[in-house]
């Protein structure tokens, strides 16, 4: 069930990147299968206590066979900050996972 997904994140490193406003951070998770962008932008911005539009995942890997997902994401201290310095194509990202979340709980 989609609703029960409870991802515990563990913060591996932070960098402080004060010419672009934001911190560059390190996160793993264990033991759930690879969560959405959508669901890991929620999790970041839930701990963190920022705007959703703040929060830009870089990567999320997971080796071949692993139970540990590795998130690497950019926390900017706004979310104009945010659109100023990041790529179009990393919100396209976002916008189509959390689409295909909304598309799952109409089925």
């Amino acid at each position: 069930d989609g609703e029960s997904f409870r991802m515990e994140l563990k913060l591996v490193s932070e960098t402080d990147n004060p010419l672009f406003g934001r911190k560059e951070v390190v996160y793993k998770a264990a033991g759930a299968p690879t969560p959405s962008r959508a669901k890991v932008t929620q999790a970041i911005s839930d701990l963190r206590k920022c705007a959703k539009d703040a929060v830009v995942i870089d990567r999320i890997g997971q080796g071949f066979g692993q139970k540990t997902v590795t998130i690497e994401a950019m926390v900017y201290s706004t979310a104009e900050k945010a659109h100023q310095t990041e790529r179009k194509y990393k919100f396209a990202r976002l916008e189509r996972s959390a689409g295909k979340k909304a598309e799952e709980k109409k089925a």
